[in-house]
């Protein structure tokens, strides 16, 4: 009983003198996030690519691959992939997004993968495109490390799929 005595007063004790920055602590609300990939791309290309992508383990994040649809941006963080054949731009892939001021992310994206270059491209060029994009819809950038899939020129690499790197900076933006 003693022990039990002795165990309450130290909670109570901590409990008093918690600090109010300590005390003011707020968890995320989702401990693992969900981002649905909306895959509305009409070369089999480019959904094995996007399919790849979401069979890459990414640390905190849950990717769910869903053809066709896509459930509402409002709730849910929404990457939407599209395929068209854009013209001879200087890029192979596009993503934009919008940000939730509110909680400060990604809500959704719109991926554009430029379908006139789309001969010039291999199965893994296919792949590393896709899931250069998929990164930036995550909020990654550019880097000039050439062991990223988000170097500028991924083309010229032999990455399959996100390195330590990658998952290092995804790990910093979805801590969860």
């Amino acid at each position: 009983m003693r022990k039990v005595v002795a165990f309450a007063l130290a909670v109570f004790a901590m409990t008093i003198f918690a600090s109010p920055a300590q005390a003011n602590v707020q968890p995320w609300r989702w401990e693992k996030p969900k981002v649905y990939f909306c895959d509305f791309t009409d070369n089999h290309a480019w959904r094995v690519g996007i399919a790849a992508v979401q069979a890459n383990a990414l640390p905190d994040v849950e990717v769910v691959y869903q053809r066709g649809s896509c459930p509402w941006a409002g709730t849910n963080q929404v990457v939407r992939f599209y395929d068209y054949k854009y013209g001879k731009t200087d890029w192979y892939g596009q993503t934009s997004y919008g940000l939730n001021a509110k909680r400060n992310r990604i809500t959704v994206a719109d991926v554009r993968l430029n379908e006139t270059w789309a001969k010039e491209y291999d199965a893994n060029d296919r792949r590393r495109i896709t899931l250069h994009e998929a990164l930036h819809s995550l909020g990654l950038d550019h880097t000039k490390r050439k062991d990223s899939v988000m170097y500028t020129y991924v083309t010229r690499l032999n990455l399959l799929g996100p390195t330590d790197y990658d998952k290092a900076e995804i790990d910093r933006r979805y801590p969860w």
